[in-house]
């Protein structure tokens, strides 16, 4: 208290001065005009007797039109139209007034306008013999570098959101994807068992047909989940972008309407299904958003695009495209933000609402697909976002060969996995195609059997995400007892072991969860045979 209590002295003190000395000092007034600071005097019957340049800019004010008039009225008349909260800064200012020994500081935001910029003040009140003299600094540099914190620290929290979705998603397809394998190996075994025309069988025909749709399900989930980039490949974004409106319904509100042309003949891109997710997902959550309050409708297409030199866009290359565009009938882009949509951190919604991320992720994979995205949009006559992505022509086969019966062997197997249900489900499965298995629910005691007759298996099916020991630590130690060992991995954790990294290791096969017994028997004939 003592120290602001001197600073109120000091600061009346300064003023007093500037107002004794001003009218006769050159130097004073000098510093008077230049001043960053602006400055605003008035006599004991709060007339304004002085304004520098720096208050006639933050203001927009010009000195003769101030200069005599009674500052009360000025401020109720005009001053109060300037300022985001004019209630605060009139109850403030005339507090003041009211007091002639009370010296008022305060922040205020200065709305923008043609004759003056947006800004941020400090207002200085201080009372003197001659009148008052109010001092106003420009902290909009400051107050921005907070703003900035702010919205950095929005972000961060966002990200780390992110994240423990990311992990909490991942770890619950993972889960989801244990509990798939038993019930698809042996629905599998099943059938298998079953001639046909047995009524039995299209029973569990379609038990296999929503596995499989659960299974892609949880691969998607476990795209999601992912915090790095999937490598891009030839593929057909229409079944991804239908799979993906198929999710997005049901977390639209009702008063949004939907409606799609996505061709099946629309080509292929260079991408990453996770790639398209993000896109779908950001450019359709903002139409979504846009149309929050009064509803409206969302429509998506993807069609074949062939541009040349008369197409009208002249920043894209001639040739063939694959468009994608997500319009809506919202409130709307404004003009003057367009140019700034795609830049990290801008965002027009409100606080807490969005990180500014959303359009900034967008841009950045259509560019790293070699595409163009573009923007049309009015005030209050919604948007349009349209992607062209160059079309390729090669694609990778997503096409399932035919369900044959799945090849059978003799060979001696030693299975690894900590879970006893995908354990004795796997031990059965592989009994049925004929092989000879030991299981085990422990790596350190596979390591063990290994060690007492390393000849006594002719391959080693592990787990890679095990107590006390990994696949890929479990194959490295095989190979160092008997070099040549063949073994197979399989993981439901995508992310932490890949093709790459079973090749270092040693071993010959990767395979995701949920296992199915055509997928195992495949892999174990193509490391045996080879």
């Amino acid at each position: 208290m003592a120290k602001d209590h001197m600073h109120d002295i000091k600061a009346r003190e300064l003023a007093e001065t500037w107002t004794e000395t001003s009218g006769n000092n050159t130097l004073v007034n000098g510093i008077f005009e230049n001043s960053p600071v602006g400055i605003f005097a008035l006599d004991q019957g709060y007339r304004v007797v002085g304004i520098n340049r720096a208050m006639e800019d933050f203001f927009g004010l010009k000195r003769e039109e101030v200069i005599g008039k009674d500052g009360k009225s000025l401020v109720a008349d005009r001053i109060k139209d300037i300022f985001e909260d004019p209630r605060t800064f009139l109850r403030r200012v005339s507090g003041s007034y009211k007091n002639n020994n009370h010296i008022e500081n305060f922040y205020c935001h200065v709305l923008p306008s043609e004759k003056r910029q947006e800004r941020w003040l400090e207002h200085l009140s201080i009372p003197v013999r001659a009148g008052r003299v109010e001092y106003y600094t420009d902290v909009t540099d400051l107050k921005r570098l907070e703003e900035d914190k702010t919205r950095l620290e929005v972000q961060l929290l966002q990200a780390q959101k992110m994240e423990a979705i990311g992990t909490l998603t991942g770890g619950i397809a993972h889960d989801f994807n244990n509990m798939l394998t038993p019930v698809m190996i042996h629905s599998e075994m099943a059938l298998a068992n079953l001639s046909e025309g047995r009524p039995e069988r299209f029973h569990l025909e379609q038990v296999l047909k929503v596995g499989t749709r659960a299974k892609d399900m949880t691969s998607r989930i476990l795209t999601f989940s992912r915090q790095s980039n999937q490598r891009t490949r030839p593929l057909k974004p229409a079944p991804v972008v239908k799979e993906i409106l198929k999710l997005l319904r049901a977390s639209l509100p009702a008063n949004i309407k939907v409606l799609q042309d996505i061709r099946d003949e629309s080509g292929m891109v260079l991408s990453a299904p996770i790639q398209l997710h993000r896109i779908m997902m950001n450019l359709c959550t903002n139409a979504a958003h846009a149309m929050a309050e009064k509803g409206g409708t969302l429509k998506i297409t993807l069609v074949k695009e062939d541009l040349d030199q008369d197409s009208g866009y002249p920043d894209i290359a001639p040739g063939p495209y694959t468009a994608l565009t997500v319009s809506d009938t919202g409130h709307g882009i404004g003009r003057e933000y367009i140019e700034s949509i795609f830049d990290p951190f801008f965002t027009t919604k409100e606080q807490g609402s969005g990180t500014g991320m959303g359009l900034a992720a967008v841009h950045g994979i259509v560019k790293g697909c070699g595409g163009h995205i573009m923007v049309e949009s009015k005030k209050g006559k919604g948007a349009s976002f349209r992607i062209f992505f160059p079309r390729v022509e090669t694609l990778v086969s997503s096409e399932k060969a035919p369900r044959t019966r799945p090849p059978k062997g003799t060979e001696r197997i030693l299975i690894v996995d900590d879970q006893e249900i995908i354990l004795v489900t796997l031990q059965l499965m592989l009994q049925s195609l004929g092989y000879q298995v030991t299981a085990t629910t422990s790596g350190t005691e596979a390591l063990t059997f290994f060690r007492e007759m390393p000849y006594r298996f002719d391959l080693v099916i592990a787990d890679h995400i095990m107590e006390k020991i990994t696949g890929v630590e479990l194959t490295q130690e095989l190979i160092s007892i008997r070099p040549g060992i063949p073994v197979i991995l399989f993981t439901g954790y995508p992310d932490m072991i890949d093709q790459e990294k079973v090749e270092a290791a040693g071993a010959r096969e990767l395979l995701l969860k949920p296992i199915v017994m055509s997928d195992m028997a495949l892999a174990i004939r193509r490391v045996l045979d080879t």
